[in-house]
């Protein structure tokens, strides 16, 4: 019975170092489209985001607005408040589409093989840096 515990135990600190390190990925990916709030901002310059009623919008013309919740399911179980920023045009307010390279907008599961590489790359105790960079280097093969 102990063992069962330390299992389910193991398991929601899995799903919890799993979940930081999405969120983490999800917040860089962000960080490339839109610097964050208070840091200067070099000049306007084109994001691949478009507004469904403005279209192509600048960096100066979109800003975040909180963030969303969402399940995702791995191999250990399902991360149930998976927090993702949440993208808005300030002239018409609509929320802007944003595509995460890691996650598929059609699927609620993360594939088999990105979920394998962040748990292994977890357990040997690689900094976020490194996950990122393997992980990056991954989707760009596929």
């Amino acid at each position: 019975m102990m063992n069962n515990n330390f299992s389910e135990e193991a398991k929601k600190k899995i799903l919890q170092a799993k979940k930081e390190i999405i969120e983490r990925l999800i917040e860089a990916e962000v960080e490339e489209i839109l610097p964050q709030r208070y840091a200067k901002k070099k000049g306007e310059r084109e994001t691949p985001l478009i507004c469904p009623n403005c279209g192509v919008r600048k960096t100066n013309q979109i800003r975040r607005d909180g963030h969303y919740r969402r399940k995702l399911r791995v191999a250990e179980g399902v991360i149930e408040d998976l927090h993702i920023p949440r993208i808005e045009c300030k002239d018409c307010r609509c929320y802007l589409k944003l595509d995460f390279k890691i996650l598929d907008p059609k699927k609620r599961h993360l594939e088999k093989d990105i979920d394998e590489e962040i748990l292994r790359l977890y357990l040997s105790g690689a900094p976020f840096q490194k996950i990122k960079a393997m992980l990056e280097e991954k989707l760009q093969k596929e």
